[in-house]
């Protein structure tokens, strides 16, 4: 079998597949995330849907291809490192996509695309363009969006979310770098969590 070592721990073939199938999640959260601004496309009349679409359909299709076919890998218990190599791998995807998105509406070139959708997503607030305020409104929602999402962190999202809680749930959890939680238990933490980020962002909007 193959193994592949590295900071004195060896990764098998088996590691591979589970990091492969749950990334397979995060996959179609990034893809989703790309489609929400189609809505804010129809209503400006920018007819930047394709620039959503294909990188949101490719990303949610590759993402459910890895979720069936390594299906078996579902209940498979997974490790500390399993959930750092799945939490690294979500916010590269998610720099990578939104970087697509954004260099596909805006023309702009792909690294520079990459590096807006990175600086969405870490909150870094640091642009390339000279006046954002020329940007379409799509994209405008996406970054923001984007900035959302990346508060709350893609990897905490999609866990409570679409994955089941225990183990799993527990391990990237913590490979999030959070060992703190409001409950004991990881779900109702999730649960908590994403429920304060909601009111705050409600009354952030009421406010503004």
């Amino acid at each position: 079998s193959c193994s592949l070592v590295g900071s004195g721990d060896v990764y098998k073939r088996q590691d591979l597949y589970i990091v492969s199938r749950y990334s397979g999640v995060v996959m179609i959260c990034v893809g989703l995330m790309c489609l929400f601004p189609l809505l804010i496309d129809l209503i400006y009349f920018e007819f930047n849907y394709a620039c959503f679409i294909i990188p949101g359909v490719f990303s949610v299709i590759l993402g459910y291809i890895c979720m069936k076919a390594l299906d078996k890998y579902s209940n498979s218990k997974m490790r500390l490192k399993h959930g750092m190599m799945i939490s690294s791998i979500a916010w590269m995807w998610a720099s990578v996509i939104g970087g697509v998105v954004i260099s596909l509406a805006t023309g702009t070139d792909f690294l520079n695309g990459i590096f807006e959708s990175t600086s969405a997503l870490t909150g870094t607030g640091i642009t390339m363009f000279d006046n954002v305020e020329i940007l379409p409104h799509s994209i405008l929602y996406f970054r923001a969006f984007e900035q959302w999402v990346g508060g709350l962190g893609v990897v905490v999202m999609m866990i409570g979310i679409l994955t089941r809680p225990g183990t799993a749930s527990a391990k990237l959890y913590q490979s999030e770098a959070r060992e703190e939680r409001l409950t004991p238990s990881v779900k109702t933490t999730l649960k908590k969590t994403i429920e304060i980020y909601l009111i705050y962002t409600i009354i952030g909007i009421i406010l503004y």
